[in-house]
Formats: structure tokens, sequence, C-alpha cells
């Protein structure tokens, strides 16, 4: 083979390891088999990455890139946030039915590694900016709750549906799980933020006193 460059050469890993992932599973893509499919050396890998685990970061890393550069392509911004909510979720449905997306997405979850923490902070925050900009685009009021509790709790509908589809296997069933946490989520949505409105001018009851002994 002639040279590569070291930015191809991790591009060709990384394509390698998503292939073998997605074909035979995380615990399939050794660090042996992904230089195969890639028609590299073995050496590349450990010049390249350093072991197995950091090839497969680096994938999900390209595919959580891939999402979310997708959900944002497809989110119709001016019909508000209920149905940007509605959208992203029809297009995280659509995302782990492709075998691209869906095999790194439910094997690879060590929730007590600070890696993936920081991947949750992300997706909690892009989840909270694609919300905002709807409400600004659609001229919508802040909700109650924040846009960054809405953002979060609109990522953890997000992980319990895909828990529950890799659980029963039924896409319709979770596309209509999709669906209700949509509308629910809308509806905390609706919810008008008061506080921001300043303090009420209504006069409050006169406080009950107790009456004058006989």
């Amino acid at each position: 083979m002639g040279h590569v460059s070291a930015e191809n050469r991790r591009a060709q890993l990384i394509e390698a390891a998503i292939r073998v992932i997605q074909r035979d599973g995380i615990p399939a893509a050794t660090t042996r088999a992904i230089a195969a499919e890639a028609d590299a050396p073995l050496a590349s890998i450990h010049y390249t990455f350093g072991s197995k685990e950091e090839v497969v970061r680096a994938a999900f890393d390209f595919l959580a890139e891939e999402m979310t550069s997708s959900i944002e392509a497809s989110t119709d911004f001016t019909a508000g946030v209920e149905a940007a909510i509605a959208g992203a979720f029809e297009r995280v449905a659509d995302l782990l039915m492709d075998t691209r997306y869906a095999a790194v997405l439910a094997d690879y979850t060590p929730y007590d590694d600070p890696w993936v923490k920081g991947h949750l902070d992300r997706f909690n925050a892009f989840a909270t900016v694609l919300l905002e900009r709807a409400a600004e685009i659609s001229g919508e009021p802040s909700p109650a709750v924040g846009y960054s509790m809405l953002g979060r709790l609109t990522t953890i509908a997000i992980d319990g549906v895909v828990l529950h589809f890799q659980t029963h296997g039924d896409a319709k069933r979770m596309r209509d799980e999709f669906r209700a946490m949509a509308r629910a989520l809308g509806a905390l949505a609706r919810e008008p933020n008061r506080t921001a409105r300043g303090p009420s001018t209504k006069k409050r009851p006169a406080r009950a006193t107790a009456a004058p002994a006989r």
C-alpha cells in the first residue's frame, strides 16, 4: 500500500471499526479484526489510538456527531418546541433502525465512565440549544421548567425509550412511546414561566384574625 496520512489513517480505522461493530457487534471488534477490515497494519491501531477501547470510543464520537447533525438538519424550527421534540424523536427512531448506529448505541454503555458522562452532557446541551432555537424562531414563551431541564428530560426520554426498545424489540411500540413522550414534554413546555412576568399585581386577601374574646 502507498503512504497514508495520519488523518486519513484515523478516518480509515474509524470507518473500519464502525463496519465491524455494525456487522458483528462490539465484542468482535478486536484490534486485529478492525485492522483487517481497514486493510491496515495491526500496529497502526496502537500507533493511532493506543487500544481497542480508544478506537471504539472514536467510532462512537463520530457516530454521535453524525446523529446530532442529522437531527438538527431534519428539525423544523418554525413549528414550535413540541414539534421539534417530536421530530427529534422520530429521527432517533429512524437511526435506531439503522445498524450503523444501533449496534454502538445498544452495546456501548459503561455508565460509570467519565467519558460517557461527557457525552451525556453534550447530548443534554445539544437538546437544550435545539429547543431554545425552536422556541425563539416560533415565538413561543419560555417554559416554566426552563430549557436546560426540558433538554435533559428530552435526553432522558430518549434513553428510556431506547432501553425499552432494546428489551422488547418492537419498532411500532418504540415509535408510539416516542410520540407519547413528545406530547408529554410538549405539554410541559407550554406551562408558562410566570416568574418571567414579574411579581403579581393582585392584592392578597387580608389575613383572617381571631374574633375578640367576649
